[in-house]
């Protein structure tokens, strides 16, 4: 595991940790009142509670706890090498929202990907890969010091 090499850095651990449970207690307080003004309408018949807002964002940081656990496992220097393959591919995804069946159109805008327990925004993929592009183009780019306009480059891409 690379991540272990170095240790966890305590502080960002920690500012992480504390910005989690104020989201989760966020949530909840936000949500709860409006789950049960509605909890003898259709949200009971849909099987909802006032916890089912809470569930849904308590699922949600699993996946994110797995995938931070996943990419804490991954050295740098294999993100950097498949850089540019993460950016294909993410923009693969952005042309699959056209294709019927797999798009879903939402309040009249087709920008997302149904997967079976629920959709994903291929938008967000792009962001994370344009970023490990851009690291990995900055840090490549030695001419970048001596030209300002070197930066400016990759940001027609996007």
């Amino acid at each position: 595991m690379y991540g272990s090499e170095k240790g966890v850095d305590k502080y960002f651990l920690l500012s992480v940790v504390a910005l989690t449970i104020m989201g989760v207690v966020m949530v909840y307080s936000s949500t709860a009142l409006i789950n049960i003004s509605k909890a003898g309408t259709a949200l009971s018949s849909q099987g909802g509670s006032q916890f089912m807002y809470l569930k849904k964002h308590l699922m949600t940081l699993l996946i994110a706890f797995l995938a931070m656990l996943l990419f804490y496992a991954i050295k740098p220097s294999t993100l950097r090498r498949y850089s540019i393959v993460f950016l294909a591919l993410s923009f693969v995804l952005l042309l699959l929202v056209f294709i019927p069946g797999l798009g879903v159109k939402i309040n009249g805008a087709r920008r997302w990907i149904r997967l079976w327990p629920s959709t994903v925004q291929p938008g967000e993929f792009v962001k994370f890969a344009m970023v490990l592009f851009l690291a990995r183009y900055l840090s490549d780019t030695q001419e970048i010091r001596d030209r300002f306009s070197v930066f400016f480059r990759p940001l027609l891409v996007m």
